[in-house]
């Protein structure tokens, strides 16, 4: 019995050092965050394939954004299943009505063994259909397909020139309170990063919900990347984020009417309802 409970509290412990790693402090600290960087990769008019999982947010942002570019032909669209059961390590596996198309891997992690990528087997994914890695980073593969000029998208600008800089801003709080403090809310450890995370999620919550209330949209009266970045948490927030890692009875619903209205307008944006599951 003692060895089992010490083979058990090992593997738990290599689990949640690369799944849910802390500060000293007892703070989650995401070991890949999703914020994006200055080198998007650029995407040619070739074939994309685009490994995702319903229930990430961080893919879920990268599927809009296909969406909203129309994009479907030239970038591909394979949806994993979350089941730790059937996949090694990152938990992604591939089933029978959408398997591998380029290796005919079992999982991720077969995937990532392919590119000889190492480390954590994260998803969104993004490689050329001849095999050729793009980005596993969903702030990156977020902003290629929004950068993208060629002939296989429409011409939707979701980042003008004359808002990048409040687009900016925005993204990053969005990601601190709102995208990754709901994590920090649920992974964290002791008492005092959890309540700590949770004024971050409400404070920015209640901060977007008096935006939404004089504009249609986040940056101003037109979408960008920017509502693409929020509505992935927002869609998860009453069924999931509340209850599960807030520990809250609050909700976007009745809470927040302003934002509840906004992701109605954005569900409303032709092929943005579909990537919702």
């Amino acid at each position: 019995v003692s060895v089992a409970k010490f083979g058990w509290r090992t593997a738990w412990g290599i689990m949640m050092a690369e799944l849910a790693p802390q500060s000293p402090e007892g703070a989650y600290v995401r070991p890949a965050p999703q914020k994006g960087s200055v080198n998007a990769p650029r995407l040619e008019d070739r074939d994309y394939i685009l490994y995702v999982g319903n229930a990430c947010p961080w893919c879920h942002r990268t599927t809009i954004v296909r969406a909203l570019r129309e994009c479907q032909a030239m970038v591909k669209v394979v949806v994993m299943d979350d089941d730790p059961t059937k996949a090694r390590r990152g938990g992604w596996s591939f089933t029978d009505a959408a398997p591998d198309p380029i290796w005919g891997a079992q999982d991720l992690k077969g995937v990532y063994d392919e590119l000889g990528l190492e480390g954590r087997c994260t998803a969104p994914l993004l490689v050329q259909s001849d095999g050729t890695f793009v980005s596993n980073e969903s702030g990156d593969i977020v902003r290629a397909l929004i950068e993208y000029k060629g002939a296989r998208a429409n011409d939707a600008d979701l980042r003008p020139a004359a808002l990048a800089a409040d687009i900016d801003a925005w993204n990053d709080d969005i990601y601190e309170k709102v995208n990754n403090g709901v994590y920090r809310a649920g992974f964290a450890t002791r008492q005092t990063p959890y309540e700590a995370a949770v004024r971050d999620v409400l404070d920015g919550l209640r901060c977007l919900d008096g935006v939404l209330a004089a504009s249609d949209y986040v940056a101003g009266d037109r979408v960008t990347e920017s509502d693409i970045r929020l509505l992935p948490t927002i869609e998860r927030f009453d069924a999931c984020y509340a209850p599960l890692f807030l520990r809250t009875a609050t909700s976007i619903r009745q809470d927040f009417p302003a934002v509840a209205a906004w992701a109605q307008r954005m569900r409303a944006i032709a092929g943005v309802a579909e990537t919702v599951d």
